[in-house]
């Protein structure tokens, strides 16, 4: 893995790397084949643990916002700032409610699960615009969930509370006509038993 990074710093560059730089991706080759841990909550966020999670680069820094107003799961987005290489520019972190009243709730409704197998199984089938995952975990026994995925900024997150106008509305009904048609009559996630299906 460091070969292959010195090489991918060589392409970008023009150049051999200098001595700190080297020790810089020899750090990031150790993260990329440590084996993952577990994103138990916002608290155990860390540049190595996002350095992995994505693949690109090597985090130096990070920031952290809250954003939307989930009931029982929380969303962030992460700005990232690179030592070595280049990642997305921020990315946004979806965790399990931090209120355990909240997680329970999410869990016992299979809704963690449900966004976990969504870009596992069904995203990677549909060719309508989805932000990319860079890292789902889902733990059934604990109810704590992770995504790690691309960032739509500039976009602007909808008010869960207050509601849409009738133009995001109508914008997002269209758009999730687009996201279901390809999948309509899918015998294999007919089969699926983490989707919540009528009987």
């Amino acid at each position: 893995v460091k070969n292959r990074l010195i090489e991918q710093y060589v392409a970008e560059h023009g150049r051999q790397p200098s001595a700190a730089t080297i020790a810089k991706l020899r750090q990031q080759a150790t993260l990329e084949t440590r084996p993952e841990k577990e994103l138990h909550s916002l608290a155990d966020l860390t540049a190595d643990w996002l350095t992995r999670a994505l693949g690109a680069g090597v985090v130096e820094s990070f920031t952290v916002d809250r954003i939307g107003t989930g009931q029982m799961s929380e969303c962030y987005r992460v700005g990232l700032t690179y030592s070595v290489g280049t990642g997305p520019a921020s990315v946004v972190l979806k965790v399990s409610a931090s209120d355990p009243m909240s997680r329970g709730t999410g869990q016992a409704l299979g809704l963690y699960e449900r966004d976990v197998q969504f870009y596992a199984a069904v995203a990677p089938r549909l060719g309508a615009p989805i932000a990319h995952c860079y890292h789902a975990s889902y733990q059934p026994e604990t109810g704590i969930f992770t995504l790690l995925l691309d960032d739509a900024a500039p976009a602007e997150v909808g008010d869960e509370i207050r509601g849409a106008a009738i133009e995001d509305a109508t914008l997002a009904l269209t758009q999730l006509g687009r996201l279901h048609a390809p999948l309509i009559g899918s015998e294999t996630l007919a089969e699926a038993a983490w989707l919540h299906r009528e009987t």
